[in-house]
C-alpha cells in the first residue's frame, strides 16, 4: 500500500478546504510515516462490514497503543486522533479487506 498522502489542516483562518485522498488499505501490517498530532481516517467502502488493526509500540515510551480487529460498518468512517508515532516515527495499520481506506490528517508542520 503507499502511504497515505498527508494532509495539513489549515489554519482557523483558513479561507479554503482542503481534499484528502485515502489509499486502499493493506491486508498485511504496513508502515506509514506518522508524526505527533496526526489523525487517521479509517473509510470502508465496501457492503460488509470489516475491521482495522492499528498498532504503534514506541520502545522509547515503554508503552503501546493497539486496536485490534476493530469492526467498521458497510459505509462508515471511523477516526483515530494522536497515536503516538512509533520510535521510526511509522504507525502499523492493516484492514481484513482492502475495502477499506485510509487517510492522514497532519496537525502540524511535516518535517522537510
Amino acid at each position: 500500500m503507499p502511504a497515505p498522502t498527508a494532509v495539513t489542516i489549515p489554519s482557523r483562518n483558513a479561507e479554503a478546504s482542503v481534499a484528502i485522498t485515502l489509499a486502499a488499505a493493506p491486508t498485511t501490517a504496513t508502515a506509514f510515516t506518522w508524526l505527533p498530532g496526526d489523525i487517521l481516517i479509517a473509510f470502508n467502502s465496501g457492503a460488509s462490514p470489516y475491521t482495522v488493526t492499528i498498532t504503534s509500540n514506541p520502545k522509547s515510551r515503554r508503552s503501546s497503543t493497539v486496536i485490534t480487529a476493530e469492526a467498521i460498518a458497510a459505509g462508515a468512517y471511523r477516526i483515530y486522533p494522536r497515536f503516538p508515532p512509533q520510535d521510526d516515527d511509522t504507525l502499523l495499520v492493516h484492514a481484513s479487506n482492502a475495502e477499506v481506506f485510509f487517510g492522514r490528517i497532519s496537525t502540524m508542520t511535516q518535517p522537510a
